[in-house]
């Protein structure tokens, strides 16, 4: 279901989740009990009223989108209609807890759609975690291929 933003996990819950069983049955639980996996959060702008007969696409592994400003000047520079990108985090402390799609898309002047594969219940691998200490994740949401 498209959404202007994606409904928030509250990390009380998220530490339940961590903290509980993990079992199939817990986690089919779980995750028909968030809303958010079933929402894609649309945003920015369109860039083009129309486009013509043929498109430019650029499918990309960001790597949790850290280095928005790198991403955007190499962007810019391919000048695609459609750029479908992979491991995009969104409230993840490991990534400035921001929302770096909705920056990207902004700097860009593109419109997003941002759909959520999981939810983070940790702040991400051994060395994110020494990285960001003991920062919580705002929101905990990755979007993956």
């Amino acid at each position: 279901m498209p959404v202007k933003q994606l409904a928030h996990v509250p990390i009380t819950d998220r530490q339940a989740m961590r903290e509980g069983p993990r079992d199939s049955a817990t986690h089919l639980r779980h995750a028909a009990a968030i809303p958010a996996l079933g929402q894609i959060e649309i945003g920015g702008k369109a860039s083009r009223a129309n486009v013509g007969e043929a498109l430019k696409v650029v499918a990309w592994n960001v790597e949790r989108l850290r280095h928005v400003d790198a991403i955007a000047r190499t962007l810019a520079g391919q000048a695609p209609e459609i750029v479908l990108l992979s491991e995009v985090d969104k409230g993840m402390a490991r990534s400035g807890n921001g929302h770096p799609l909705s920056v990207l898309a902004d700097r860009l002047g593109h419109a997003f759609a941002y759909g959520v594969e999981f939810v983070e219940l940790a702040g991400g691998n051994e060395a994110e975690r020494m990285a960001t200490g003991e920062a919580a994740n705002a929101k905990a949401f990755t979007a993956m291929p």
